[in-house]
């Protein structure tokens, strides 16, 4: 299965995120990895231009085999 992270340009996805998605998505992978073929991340910072803790989001895209 492969993961692909989409960021916005307000998000580097630096070796910890990349990391941490990864172990955040191994019990995915464990279960349903003769399901699906690849995972798409994408993290978005909503509101790039103020302060904020809450304000960042994640979709994740599941592509399925066949």
């Amino acid at each position: 299965m492969h993961i692909e992270i989409n960021t916005d340009n307000n998000i580097q996805a630096d070796e910890s995120v990349v990391r941490h998605v990864h172990q955040s998505l191994d019990p995915l992978k464990t279960r349903f990895s003769d399901q699906v073929r690849r995972i798409e991340v994408h993290l978005h910072d909503r509101n790039a231009d103020r302060k904020g803790d809450n304000d960042k989001h994640c979709l994740l895209e599941a592509k399925l085999e066949g």
